[in-house]
């Protein structure tokens, strides 16, 4: 028999475990927030009550704005409108951001599938050239941009050159052109 005592004491002095606990802590707060909520109810009928047996007539107050009300309440407005604004080119700039961030991602992944980014030269790939997209490449490279740009302005002006000596050669007085920019 002191045993089975011992054994019913043990369980009594046992600790919750921290879940028990937790939960136990949730119905109690439950059950305050009930209690609470309940008499603000009963209050606020009684006070509902109250006001219809008092049967005071409230007229309504006018207020006349000056005109210095008027134009404060304008440059609130104003100013609202451009915490707006500046809040939507913030949150736009940041979508921006993110989208280019996003888009540099996907980026190195394409270049980690087409084995791009392991090359130690620079050269164009040779299943590029075969495909016959290697001039998309050379598109990009910025050097060869420049390179590109250069010589069409180079080729411009031999033409120019050209339409000049013939010119000359032909006697004719040739028509200037207007140079492109």
């Amino acid at each position: 028999m002191k045993q089975r005592n011992k054994s019913a004491v043990n369980v009594v002095k046992r600790k919750l475990s921290r879940k028990q606990l937790r939960k136990e802590k949730r119905t109690e707060k439950k059950v305050r927030k009930n209690e609470y909520y309940s008499k603000r109810q009963k209050f606020a009928v009684i006070s509902k009550q109250s006001d219809q047996n008092v049967n005071t007539i409230e007229e309504p107050i006018t207020q006349v704005h000056s005109s210095n009300n008027v134009e404060q309440l304008v440059r609130k407005e104003q100013k609202k409108q451009k915490k707006l604004q500046k809040e939507m080119t913030s949150q736009r700039n940041k979508q921006l951001k993110l989208a280019n961030e996003d888009e540099d991602r996907n980026i190195k992944k394409l270049e980690q599938q087409l084995k791009l980014n392991k090359r130690k030269s620079k050269t164009v790939p040779k299943s590029f050239s075969e495909d016959g997209l290697d001039f998309l490449l050379e598109l990009c490279d910025p050097d060869k941009m420049n390179s590109a740009i250069a010589a069409e302005q180079q080729f411009a002006d031999v033409n120019d050159d050209f339409a000049e000596d013939l010119a000359l050669m032909t006697g004719k007085e040739s028509k200037p052109k207007k140079k492109r920019i």
